[in-house]
């Protein structure tokens, strides 16, 4: 089978036998590539089995440049390098790719924030953590994953009320979560 885009273009970039067009094969890559990332950061992987993902990411990521037209500042490879990057805990490496990402990606979906935010946070970077949470809370309001790393990064930050405030709004979102009822009556 394959997927054909209404301009006709078709790529083999999966396999010889299917083929798809490049916008829709390269997302198909990403996610494959988030797929394994995964996978590969659950407890309890072999490390034969983790060199086998590491090199079926190194191949899908070279399969995902061929299907960006060889463009390294893609914003889906950038995205794609920051999450590997990220992975393989390479920080530093994975926040150059974050912030150079969203410098191209005018409306960046709801998950670039997340993993910016979770690569921020791991570096002890909590400003711009919040940062990132706040500004992904306010494009996509309706995305909790992004109100809870709120919450806990005010916390975080010592903004109590601030804190407290945003975990009575996901209980009340979220009424069968008591633990944000919890957070909001503790802080």
């Amino acid at each position: 089978f394959f997927f054909q885009a209404e301009d006709g273009i078709r790529d083999h970039c999966v396999t010889g036998v299917q083929t798809c067009a490049l916008p829709i094969c390269a997302r198909a890559l990403q996610v494959l590539i988030e797929s394994l990332i995964v996978q590969m950061s659950r407890t309890g992987v072999e490390p034969a089995q983790k060199a086998e993902f590491e090199k079926s990411l190194v191949e899908l990521r070279g399969k995902l440049l061929a299907a960006l037209q060889n463009d390294e500042n893609a914003p889906g490879l950038l995205a794609a390098d920051a999450k590997i990057a990220q992975s393989r805990g390479d920080l530093p490496a994975a926040a150059k790719k974050w912030e150079t990402y969203f410098t191209k990606v005018p409306q960046p979906p709801a998950d670039s924030y997340l993993w910016y935010t979770t690569v921020a946070r791991a570096q002890n970077d909590l400003g711009l953590a919040m940062q990132t949470a706040t500004k992904g809370s306010e494009a996509y309001p309706g995305d909790l994953r992004l109100a809870v790393l709120r919450a806990e990064l005010s916390a975080l930050l010592g903004r109590f009320a601030e804190a407290a405030g945003l975990y009575e709004a996901l209980a009340k979102a979220m009424p069968d979560q008591a633990q944000f009822a919890r957070a909001a009556e503790e802080l």
